[in-house]
């Protein structure tokens, strides 16, 4: 009798957790996108107020995975030293914190290593492609602690795929015979990834499994608690404008000899809807890349409208537009860096879905204006920054240089997130700020980063991530001040000290 009596109280325990998590997770409605005096707006589609997103990223990135080094981010792996069972102590001790400072919001990154059906010790041999079900169970388990504390999740998939979708693709294509993951994340960064058909219709299917797999649960109030996904983090197209001495670290298709099916020729290729002609062109390659931009979120976004229950799941692409980090310096009025995510043609899909918004990172930090290492300090690469994406707080920004025609000023029609910024730390081989001029305190990197994210509403942003939380794992190569370990930080970021993210 005892023993009975013992599993009846574990019974009714789980089933007291469970119902905790529901009845929170029936307090929140989705959330959608509304447009309020002309302006665009996230909404509780329960409550019918207002939701402004203010939170963190969260990720723990481990020493290896299954004998791999520098594991991806691998919070909700079910093996390896990131291993969600033995480390979800730590995780949901974090949500109860994060809670704490009132923010509303964690973005938190999936390991598509892991995510095949025997997850990182998959082989050629594998069964049909599928998502790992201990992987979906370990999600869920965390989108429950977070429902618990009040949070929102937005899931971010990263650029990659598990290798077993890609060899179901036909015999013959270019990626049927790669042995293993890090062959095709070797191809992140190379054009083909965006429109090579094949490899395109891998993605759509993936995208397809894994968000049905999300939605896909006896708790019908989950659905609540996942405020968006991102397919895609950090889109990237690769280029390289004509006359750069720089030894850049990509390869540029309209400079290859060879590339598969695609382009068939190296100065040209034909992609619909007209010929374009790549070689010494800046032009050329600019509108290349805007129409590959619209062409492979489109088809993303059209594999996971077919889920049931995904009709009106927010979803976004991210991009960086930090030129400092990326390409770097600006050179005789001139930019060498690649394609990101062009956000006047992400704008114009995301429209005609009606339940997008774009979410654009920025690393504040000083630029050098020409040869002679003149630099611009912080704030004027937030000007520079969003005149990149077509957005300005005037008809012209006060910089150094004219911009190009192509950054021309775009009006906001969906909302902005600033999905990633942060202030790295005086070790950190990257500058934050003037922190060349000053050495950086956690004080002074909390009111930059205070004045920096007033500035950002200026722009129309209404949303902020925080990188990171916690600067957690082994593995993580960067350091940055964070909200977990660096009071400053979190008293000049939390809503739980301003509520008010422009004041």
């Amino acid at each position: 009798m005892k023993r009975n009596t013992g599993v009846q109280v574990l019974i009714l325990c789980l089933f007291m957790v469970c119902l905790s998590s529901n009845l929170h997770a029936q307090t929140m409605g989705p959330i959608d996108i509304r447009t309020n005096n002309g302006k665009p707006e996230f909404y509780d589609t329960l409550t019918g107020k207002r939701f402004i997103p203010r939170g963190v990223n969260y990720t723990w990135i481990g020493n290896s995975i299954n004998g791999k080094k520098n594991a991806y981010h691998n919070v909700f792996d079910p093996i390896g030293d990131g291993n969600f069972q033995k480390r979800k102590n730590i995780y949901f001790a974090a949500i109860k914190d994060i809670a704490a400072s009132k923010y509303n919001l964690i973005r938190v990154f999936l390991n598509a290593d892991a995510m095949g059906p025997n997850g990182q010790k998959g082989s050629l041999d594998d069964p049909a492609p599928s998502i790992n079900k201990d992987y979906i169970k370990n999600i869920k388990e965390f989108l429950r602690e977070a429902a618990k504390h009040g949070l929102r999740v937005t899931i971010t998939s990263g650029a990659r795929i598990p290798f077993q979708y890609i060899k179901t693709r036909p015999a013959g294509s270019t990626f049927h015979n790669m042995a293993n993951t890090a062959q095709i994340r070797s191809s992140v960064n190379k054009i083909q990834f965006y429109i090579q058909q094949d490899l395109l219709e891998s993605q759509m299917q993936y995208h397809g499994d894994l968000v049905k797999a999300l939605l896909t649960d006896e708790d019908k109030h989950l659905r609540n608690v996942i405020f968006s996904y991102e397919p895609i983090q950090e889109y990237f197209i690769p280029k390289k404008d004509v006359g750069s001495k720089r030894e850049d670290k990509y390869l540029y298709p309209w400079y290859l000899e060879t590339f598969g099916p695609w382009p068939a020729k190296q100065n040209s290729t034909d992609i619909e809807p007209r010929h374009y002609q790549l070689k010494d062109n800046h032009d050329e390659q600019s509108a290349l890349a805007e129409n590959i931009n619209y062409y492979h979120a489109e088809q993303i976004v059209k594999s996971i409208r077919k889920i049931e229950g995904a009709e009106k799941l927010l979803i976004t692409f991210s991009g960086m537009v930090n030129v400092s980090d990326h390409g770097g310096d600006i050179i005789e009025n001139k930019l060498f860096w690649g394609f990101h995510l062009n956000y006047r043609v992400y704008q114009e899909l995301a429209l005609k879905d009606g339940h997008m918004y774009a979410d654009v990172h920025v690393y504040p930090s000083p630029l050098k204006v020409d040869r002679s290492g003149k630099r611009m300090s912080y704030p004027w690469n937030l000007d520079l920054a969003m005149a990149s994406v077509g957005l300005s707080r005037s008809e012209e920004p006060k910089l150094p240089f004219d911009l190009p025609e192509e950054w021309k000023r775009v009006e906001v029609k969906i909302p902005f997130v600033i999905g990633e910024f942060g202030a790295r730390k005086p070790e950190h081989p990257k500058p934050s700020f003037d922190s060349d001029e000053e050495t950086l305190t956690a004080k002074r990197a909390g009111a930059l980063l205070k004045d920096f994210q007033i500035q950002t509403c200026d722009f129309g942003f209404q949303g902020w991530f925080y990188w990171m939380y916690h600067d957690d794992g082994p593995g993580m190569a960067f350091q940055f001040f964070n909200p977990q370990d660096d009071i400053e930080i979190n008293k000049a970021l939390a809503p739980k000290y301003r509520p008010d993210p422009e004041k």
